[in-house]
């Protein structure tokens, strides 16, 4: 039984509507969750003072990332602040944005293998796979997760640009007329790449090597300015001109690109050591600890992408041992079906592989939570190596059976993730799924007793407390939380201890300070009171609470 492929999914816009139904049927319950209270409260909440004022525009662009003093994303809190100011702290908006940027990126990642010269049906049919995967559900339901799709998106269409390129210089400088009208025909395929900017005559054929390559280099540019990880680019890049594109004898075709990225990246470093001027950062020791320490995540997400079963919205190094020996299985039978493929392409397998490690390795500097979504990016490489054995290759999809076959495993996905997506659904949800997943991990401990806490519910939220510093005793705010909870039940000394405790821990914290300095005002003890309040204050000018206590206890004197 045959089934004509080509024109049920393949015609025209047809594909990229397979996509959107796709993403929008297994996604679309995102729009109505709300937070999660792991950074997201923090970037919408905490900064709506500074995301309602439109001249804090231009300032975006001259302070660090809003969670931490180590990044500079200006790209990405563009997107939050225009979404604060239109919606506030309403969270359909965030969710709406994020999710479209899903979309997109499974749009793009269709492209791209367009570009690499995949087929159409199996193009098709790894973007289905990369909407649905469920692996990367944290890019589309946790607001913060976007961070790795916009910058993989800006990622993706700097290098379809950069094959566009190098192709169409290629055929120009054959100074074949017919090769000049074959492109110009393949341009006009929507399906093929960006057709809204396929040359329309000669002059714009000679022409788009220069559009191609300033929208390579401004994409780059974006990629940097979305997240640090973008750093590696270049490095995937030399890869394909050189194991692909097979232009390792065009030293300098090499060279050109080389000097232009690294101008790039040399002003971009500039800026972010002017804008982090503060910040001190960690040495190159500690980097290469920290990488070495986190191999083991490398199998961890191999597991994850070949075996989804055991997720988590905030894994733990330490509590991955499942899901690194499915990693270990999964490769060893990958590297089994590449043995036995006979027409495998050694240079893509590299390209594959160098892209998968190298778009890793950033996120394993100085971090024990591997979060699924950093793998968005990464798993593209993942899919090429794969798309080098010979069964997949040989999959033809107009015969009902192989159709069948990955309409399976595509529907098994999108199953997962449609029932994975509601643990990102409320802050309860979402922390017990991470309790349950990384019992290691001290900050969801910390973070589900907040959110008992703000229930109403001590009890719970003091044992959580209590497990978070078990767990981690320098574990930062936990010491600061159970002495607030202990002052909200007047139980002074004890939260006197603790906040004492946190201030040892995490000297720089201005909440403490204030947070001591209200204990003391209660207890009437004002000018001990002020000189905490004054000391959180000097840590944080912006600290609102503090400073109207300070005004209260000035009266007093």
């Amino acid at each position: 039984m045959n089934f004509n492929i080509q024109k049920s999914l393949l015609d025209g816009w047809k594909p990229y509507i397979c996509i959107i139904v796709l993403g929008f049927l297994i996604y679309s319950q995102v729009l109505f969750f709300g937070l999660t209270y792991l950074d997201d409260s923090i970037i919408i909440i905490n900064n709506q003072n500074f995301f309602q004022n439109p001249q804090n525009i231009i300032q975006i662009f001259k302070q660090p990332d809003f969670i931490s003093p180590q990044f500079y994303r200006p790209i990405l809190h563009l997107f939050f602040f225009f979404e604060s100011y239109l919606s506030g702290t309403a969270p359909f908006l965030f969710h709406l944005t994020t999710f479209l940027l899903h979309l997109l990126g499974a749009i793009l990642v269709f492209l791209l293998f367009l570009n690499l010269e995949y087929k159409k049906d199996i193009s098709l049919i790894f973007s289905l796979i990369f909407v649905a995967h469920p692996v990367l559900t944290q890019s589309v339901a946790w607001i913060p997760g976007r961070t790795d799709s916009l910058w993989s998106i800006f990622a993706i269409l700097s290098f379809i640009f950069l094959i566009k390129f190098i192709k169409t210089r290629s055929i120009i400088t054959k100074n074949s007329k017919n090769n000049i009208e074959n492109y110009k025909v393949a341009e006009n395929d929507a399906e093929n790449a960006l057709s809204f900017l396929a040359p329309k005559s000669k002059f714009l054929t000679l022409l788009s090597p220069i559009l191609f390559f300033g929208a390579h280099l401004f994409f780059l540019i974006l990629t940097l300015l979305s997240k640090e990880t973008a750093i590696v680019l270049p490095i995937i890049f030399i890869f394909y001109i050189l194991f692909i594109q097979n232009h390792g004898k065009k030293i300098r075709t090499s060279i050109s690109f080389l000097l232009s990225w690294s101008v790039i990246i040399a002003l971009w470093l500039a800026l972010r050591k002017i804008i982090l001027s503060s910040f001190v950062g960690v040495s190159f020791y500690e980097i290469k600890q920290s990488i070495i320490a986190h191999i083991p995540a490398i199998f961890s997400y191999i597991g994850k992408i070949l075996f989804p079963f055991n997720l988590s919205v905030l894994p733990h190094i330490n509590d991955l041992s499942q899901s690194i020996i499915l990693g270990f299985v999964g490769l060893i039978l990958i590297v089994i079906a590449l043995v036995f493929s006979k027409n495998k392409r050694f240079n893509f397998i590299v390209f594959g592989v160098v892209w998968f490690i190298v778009a890793l390795l950033p996120s394993f500097i100085i971090s024990k939570i591997v979060h699924e979504s950093r793998i968005y990016f990464p798993i593209i490489g993942f899919f090429i190596i794969f798309l080098e054995i010979d069964w997949i290759k040989k999959i033809d999809f107009s015969k009902i059976k192989h159709l069948i076959i990955f309409t399976i495993i595509i529907l098994f996905f999108s199953v997962v993730s449609f029932l994975y997506v509601r643990t990102y659904a409320t802050p309860i949800s979402f922390w017990q799924n991470a309790i349950k997943t990384s019992p290691h991990s001290s900050l969801a401990r910390l973070n589900l007793g907040v959110i008992y806490f703000f229930s109403g519910n001590l009890m719970k939220s003091e044992i959580e407390y209590k497990k978070a510093i078990e767990l981690n005793p320098k574990e930062q705010m936990a010491h600061n939380n159970l002495g607030f909870l202990y002052q909200t039940q007047k139980r002074y000394k004890d939260a006197e201890i603790e906040y004492k405790k946190e201030i040892k821990i995490n000297p720089n914290y201005d909440v403490v300070y204030y947070n001591l300095g209200l204990l003391y005002y209660e207890n009437k003890n004002t000018e001990t009171a002020k000189k905490f309040i004054q000391h959180a204050i000097f840590l944080n000018p912006k600290n609102i609470y503090a400073s109207e206590l300070l005004e209260t206890l000035k009266n007093i004197f």
